[in-house]
């Protein structure tokens, strides 16, 4: 609970409210059934979850009802002549109203003081469906593209600008501004200005961030042992960095999907077909199979369209000399 003296959230709190908006995001653009199946699992995990989720799905309903209000005002001064002043208080209501959608903590607003609600800095969560590369522009003027399936956290503050990284991929074109640009994932941080710069963060926590342009500083995960010790390591144009908790280890970029992934393409250089196929089934809703484990450590080089995998199949065994047989549930790559 936020109290009068400034007091934030607990981390837990903070995770579950993230994670909440970042589902209410994602089922504003028509999820796929397997998309629910994911949402129910996490209702499910644990009984804070629906409460924040309902709650955040109640606020941001009640703002786009406030935002019709103020559209249907505009409508009703144009033949009523509705006095100046109402409809500007109507519209200012809207106005602070919204961004309370998003900024849902695991207390309810009638626990806190009322200057700790308009105090908060109202969170974005923006997201994207599976096979979905979507590009959003930040009111500070920054580009962030989200991979598929990608899940982002936003507070642009007075002092500084930052994101959280949930899960998938994002691409972060900075604008330049007095604020210090943030972007955290798994504990770890990556500090920027003017940039340009990737961040995925895989399945078992480790973060990859690679330099496109500029200069980064990234900051891993202190360890129980190291906490406090933790050394920031900047980067430099061409350079990637892989960080878990307490290590960071910086090398030359492979250029494994390259700087082209946000058009999804992806050049490789030796890549077995076992490994392409994985990268594509991230975009697939319906997946590619390799009917026997060989075939799957046969390599191949060469540009992929990475987001369109029924191609990326086709392609790939006209190259290799096999066949794909096409089922109503799966792509199957087999033997000629």
């Amino acid at each position: 609970m936020t109290d009068g003296a400034g007091v934030g959230p607990d981390p837990e709190s903070e995770r579950i409210r993230d994670e909440a908006s970042g589902w209410v995001a994602r089922m504003q653009n028509e999820p796929s059934p397997e998309v629910r199946a994911d949402l129910e699992a996490w209702l499910a995990a644990d009984p804070r979850h629906r409460q924040v989720y309902d709650r955040i799905s109640r606020r941001f309903e009640g703002a786009a009802i406030l935002r019709t209000s103020a559209k249907h005002a505009v409508q009703r001064t144009r033949t009523n002549r509705w006095p100046l002043a109402a409809l500007a208080a109507a519209a200012a209501l809207a106005f602070v109203l919204m961004p309370l959608a998003w900024n849902e903590q695991l207390d309810s607003p009638s626990d806190r003081p009322k200057d700790a609600v308009a105090s908060q800095q109202a969170v974005t969560a923006v997201a994207s469906r599976r096979g979905e590369i979507r590009t959003v522009n930040l009111a500070d003027g920054s580009r962030v593209t989200l991979d598929t399936d990608s899940v982002i956290a936003v507070e642009l503050g007075a002092a500084e600008r930052r994101i959280t990284l949930r899960s998938g991929r994002a691409r972060f074109s900075v604008a330049h501004d007095r604020r210090p640009f943030t972007v955290t994932a798994a504990g770890g941080a990556v500090i920027a200005r003017g940039t340009e710069f990737d961040v995925m963060l895989d399945a078992d926590g480790r973060v990859r961030v690679v330099l496109l342009s500029g200069s980064v500083d990234v900051v891993p995960p202190a360890s129980g042992q190291s906490a406090g010790a933790v050394a920031t390591r900047r980067l430099a144009a061409g350079e990637e960095a892989i960080y878990a908790r307490g290590a960071v280890s910086v090398s030359h970029t492979t250029g494994a999907d390259g700087a082209s992934w946000p058009q999804g393409i992806a050049d490789f250089e030796r890549i077995t077909l076992a490994e392409l196929v994985a990268r594509a089934n991230r975009y697939a809703n319906r997946p590619i199979v390799i009917a026997e484990p060989e075939i799957g450590q046969l390599t191949l080089s060469g540009r992929f369209r990475i987001n369109d995998p029924d191609r990326l199949a086709a392609n790939a065994v006209s190259l290799l000399n096999l066949k794909v047989d096409e089922e109503p549930a799966r792509l199957v790559i087999r033997r000629n």
